[in-house]
C-alpha cells in the first residue's frame, strides 16, 4: 500500500462473537484499487493478544501493528492507503481472549 490523495468512502462495520477473528474483506474489483481511508478498531475489554493486520494483496501483509488496550483506537491514515490494482483489501482483527468482542470500522473508496 502507498499513500493516495483525500476521498471519500463508503462506511463498513464488522463485528463476530466473543474471542473470535473479525475479518473485514472487501472483494477485487477488476480494473481499480481500494483506498482506506479511515480505519477504527475496538476491544469490549483488555484484549490478552491484540494484532490488527492489512493485507492487499491477500497473503501480503501491509500494515500490521499491537492493540494493547480496550476501547476505539483509531489507525491514523494521512489521506488515504491504496491496495494493489485488482486485488482484494482484508482487514483482520485478531481475536483478544474469552469475552473480549472486537470490532472494526472502515471507510474504504473503490476506484480506477
Amino acid at each position: 500500500m502507498s499513500v493516495a490523495t483525500e476521498r471519500g468512502g463508503v462506511p463498513r462495520t464488522s463485528t463476530a462473537a466473543a474471542n473470535t477473528v473479525v475479518t473485514q474483506t472487501i472483494a477485487a474489483v477488476t480494473g481499480s484499487r481500494h483506498y482506506l481511508c479511515g480505519l477504527v478498531v475496538s476491544y469490549s475489554a483488555t484484549p490478552t493478544a491484540g494484532r490488527l493486520s492489512i493485507e492487499s494483496p491477500a497473503g501480503s501483509t501491509v500494515f500490521d501493528c499491537d492493540i494493547v488496550g480496550a476501547g476505539p483506537t483509531t489507525v491514523p491514515i494521512p489521506s488515504a492507503l491504496m491496495g494493489a490494482m485488482s486485488q482484494a483489501l482484508i482487514i483482520t482483527l485478531a481475536a483478544a481472549g474469552a469475552a473480549v468482542v472486537g470490532k472494526v470500522n472502515s471507510i474504504v473508496d473503490t476506484s480506477a
